[in-house]
């Protein structure tokens, strides 16, 4: 697997969301996922049409954070990261291992 780093922009807002994984890769998650940014992060799964899975089943990430795997639920088409809304001139960035489609 290849280690990718991320950055969204901050505060979140739905034009600035981050496509992680998309398609089979979705599907699979993404490994050991870290935030190394200032702002505390979120991960979630959204389905074709471009709708939020379930907004309560996100992944939380605060800065310094890691998790050994990201679990997206049934129906997952896309994995997208946001970061915190109250975010004010930190960095939203996430390293990861590249899914394998």
């Amino acid at each position: 697997m290849q280690r990718i780093t991320t950055q969204a922009t901050c505060p979140v807002s739905e034009s600035n969301k981050v496509t992680i994984a998309k398609g089979p890769g979705a599907v699979m998650g993404i490994g050991h996922p870290k935030n190394v940014g200032s702002c505390t992060i979120y991960l979630a799964s959204y389905e074709s049409n471009g709708r939020n899975i379930d907004q309560c089943k996100h992944i939380e990430l605060h800065p310094g954070q890691g998790t050994d795997w990201y679990y997206p639920l049934p129906g997952t088409s896309f994995i997208y990261m946001v970061c915190h809304k109250d975010c004010q001139g930190g960095t939203a960035i996430l390293e990861y291992d590249a899914p394998v489609s």
